[in-house]
C-alpha cells in the first residue's frame, strides 16, 4: 500500500470530524463492505441480528483506531523518503524525465555539505551513460554497486569526478528502512562488550565490530586467518598507546563508508 501526502492529510480530515462527534461523518453501518466472506456467512442467519450489528460496530471501531494508528506512525518525512528513488540509476541517469537538483532528499546530506558542488556534479552526472561508468552494468544494477562505481570515477588528473555528489547518495541510502540492521548491531554489541568488558571505550568496540563483520563475509576464522604484512608492521607497543584524540566520538568519515558498503557487497553478512 503507497499512501501520499494526500491522503494523509485526508485521514486526518475524517478522523477530526469522528472525534467531534458529528453524526454524518461516517457511512451508516450497512454501507460497509466487510469482505464477500462476511456477507456469506451473514446470509444464513446462523447468529442473532443484534450480534451481527455488534460485530459491525466493534469492526467500525477497530478501522477508526487502525486509521488513527496509521496517522500517527507514519512518518513526517514521507515525501524525503519518496526522493530517495531519484538515486536509482535508472532516474538520474534518464534523459526522457527532468529531474532538477531540487528534487534531491537535502534533509539527509552531511552537515556543511557543498551544495553547489553538488549540483554542478549532478548535472553533469545526468549527461553520462550507464556504460560511461561501467561496461559491467546492464539496467539490473544494483544501486549500491552504481554509486560506488560513480564515487571511483576519476577525471584525466586522477581527481573524482563526483566525490561530493557520491557521498551524499550513499549517505542517504545507507538509511535503515527498518530496525532489522540496528538490532543486528546491538547482538553483536552485547557479544563483544560484556559485562567484564564494560570498559571497553567506542573506538576499540566499533573497530571489534568491524573485525567480526569481516571475517563473517569472507568466512574466516581467527584460527586460521593470516594477517598482512602491513598489519604485522602495525602491531608494535604504540598500538597500546591512547590519546585524547583517539578516544573522541566522530563521524564516520566518507572512505569508511566506502569501505564499509563494498564489505556487505562482498557477501551476505551472517551476525
Amino acid at each position: 500500500m503507497s499512501l501520499a501526502r494526500p491522503d494523509i492529510n485526508a485521514v486526518k480530515k475524517a478522523l477530526e470530524k469522528t472525534v467531534r462527534n458529528f453524526g454524518n461523518s461516517l457511512l451508516p453501518l450497512d454501507s460497509i463492505d466487510f469482505g464477500e466472506r462476511f456477507k456469506s456467512h451473514a446470509a444464513k442467519n446462523l447468529v442473532p441480528r443484534y450480534a451481527l450489528e455488534n460485530v459491525k460496530q466493534r469492526c467500525l471501531d477497530f478501522l477508526i483506531v487502525l486509521c488513527e494508528q496509521l496517522v500517527l506512525r507514519l512518518p513526517e518525512n514521507l515525501a524525503v523518503l519518496s526522493n530517495l528513488r531519484f538515486f536509482t540509476p535508472a532516474m538520474c541517469l534518464s534523459q526522457s524525465l527532468i529531474i532538477s537538483a531540487d528534487d534531491l532528499p537535502w534533509e539527509l546530506s552531511a552537515e556543511g555539505a557543498d551544495r553547489d558542488l553538488i549540483r554542478i556534479q549532478w548535472c553533469q552526472l545526468r549527461t553520462l551513460r550507464l556504460h560511461d561508468i561501467s561496461i559491467e552494468f546492464d539496467n539490473n544494477v544494483e544501486i549500491t554497486k552504481f554509486w560506488i562505481a560513480v564515487w571511483n570515477l576519476r577525471d584525466a588528473s586522477g581527481n573524482q569526478s563526483f566525490k561530493e555528489l557520491a557521498s551524499f547518495a550513499i549517505r542517504a541510502l545507507s538509511l535503515p528502512i527498518s530496525n532489522a540492521d540496528v538490532e543486528r548491531v546491538f547482538s553483536v554489541i552485547s557479544i563483544v562488550k560484556t559485562k567484564l568488558r564494560n570498559r571497553m571505550l567506542l573506538p576499540m568496540l566499533v573497530a571489534l565490530i568491524r573485525i567480526r563483520i569481516h571475517m563473517s563475509v569472507h568466512g574466516h576464522c581467527c584460527k586460521n586467518y593470516t594477517p598482512t604484512e602491513y598489519m604485522l608492521q602495525l602491531f608494535t607497543s604504540k598500538i597500546y598507546e591512547s590519546s585524547e584524540d583517539s578516544v573522541q566520538t566522530s563521524e564516520i568519515s566518507d572512505g569508511a563508508l566506502i569501505e564499509s558498503l563494498k564489505l556487505i557487497e562482498a557477501g551476505e553478512i551472517d551476525l
